[in-house]
């Protein structure tokens, strides 16, 4: 049993981190018995669970991934980039909306966690390099407009350690987005569209990259808008940047917890920009990816999106990029899955119920 995803308001009047429940303090029970310490708590009424409404900001909570706590009008790189709003956030980075002022534009900053920083400096994960290879491999080729674009990269330290950011573009709504405006059903004209220019992006990636991307799904496949300024700027203007309101954590002296607020744009004037050629699909999120002649890890791919060689152990290869752009096509058109896997199956493994 875990909880360091849990912090507490402790009852009795106090706000410390631990009570004294008949004479016995909370701190050595939770040192004695951890495994009892949030139940007993919890049944005899004596707190109230808090917990962080988006990913885990307190220094000694989340402690294996190691979040970088970053706020509202924060100064990175000698003062180059300002936050501006942020965008989101996953299991190993945030992604924040930041202000260049060197080349007076906006951009997509992505701070990595402690321990996706520690996979990076030990190889595991190679996303930079990855962008900086796809940036220069092949200028000219159709599908390399359909790959995101990398504009720098450094480092910053927090109370975790050194945290690897990335400064990409900034695109508009996911595929997965666009499916949940529109009741999971989009227009064929526009799957066509898509898949046509997601296929053109990996080609490039495969032939002139020698990159194996691994995760591709429908939250990794991102609009570009032509006017993407300008639609930055309105929602700016429209739809402030917001935080948590009433977020008390105590372990943590600062409760600032920002909102995450991608850029939102209906599903109208998507369609009008993709009929008009004014908006493409781009290949986004090369964290987990892999060079092809060199794979760091067999474990890839969402398990409902898991080509069958990864499955069964076998060499695998950019085919199952391949494979996972065919179970998505079946979902866009059929509007369900095309394998409907059972996490709750007390008989198979995940892999077991998807081969079945």
């Amino acid at each position: 049993m875990r909880i360091t995803r849990v912090r507490y308001s402790v009852g009795f009047g106090m706000s410390t981190q631990f009570a004294v429940i008949n004479g016995f303090s909370t701190l050595a029970i939770s040192k004695l018995i951890p495994e009892l310490f949030e139940g007993f708590l919890e049944r005899w009424g004596c707190i109230t669970p808090v917990r962080y409404p988006e990913e885990d900001l307190s220094e000694n909570g989340d402690a294996v991934q190691g979040y970088f706590r970053a706020w509202l009008g924060m100064q990175l790189h000698d003062g180059r980039y300002c936050i501006v709003r942020k965008l989101g956030w996953g299991a190993f980075s945030t992604v924040w909306l930041v202000r260049d002022f060197e080349l007076e534009r906006y951009a997509a900053l992505k701070i990595m966690t402690r321990e996706a920083t520690s996979k990076t400096e030990s190889g595991v994960y190679d996303e930079g390099a990855m962008l900086e290879k796809v940036a220069s491999a092949d200028p000219l080729h159709k599908g390399r407009r359909h790959l995101l674009e990398h504009h720098d990269e450094f480092k910053i330290t927090g109370p975790h350690g050194l945290h690897q950011c990335i400064v990409t573009e900034v695109l508009g709504v996911s595929i997965q987005d666009l499916r949940h405006q529109n009741n999971y059903r989009l227009p064929l004209g526009l799957i066509k569209t898509a898949i046509r220019q997601v296929l053109l992006g990996l080609d490039y990636l495969h032939t002139c990259c020698g990159i194996v991307h691994t995760d591709i799904k429908f939250d990794n496949l991102l609009l570009r808008l032509a006017d993407m300024p300008s639609v930055i700027a309105r929602e700016i203007a429209t739809s402030p940047s917001r935080t948590h309101e009433g977020f008390i954590d105590h372990l943590n002296p600062s409760p600032y917890i920002v909102e995450s607020q991608p850029i939102d744009i209906p599903l109208d004037s998507i369609l009008s920009h993709l009929n008009s050629g004014q908006a493409k699909i781009v290949v986004t999120d090369l964290g987990h990816a892999q060079w092809s002649h060199r794979h760091s890890s067999d474990v890839i791919q969402p398990t409902a999106l898991r080509a069958p060689e990864v499955i069964l152990g076998h060499p695998w290869d950019q085919a199952v990029d391949v494979w996972s752009i065919g179970c998505l096509v079946i979902e866009l058109i059929a509007g369900t899955p095309l394998f409907a896997i059972d996490p709750f199956s007390k008989e198979w493994t995940l892999d077991e119920d998807h081969l079945a």
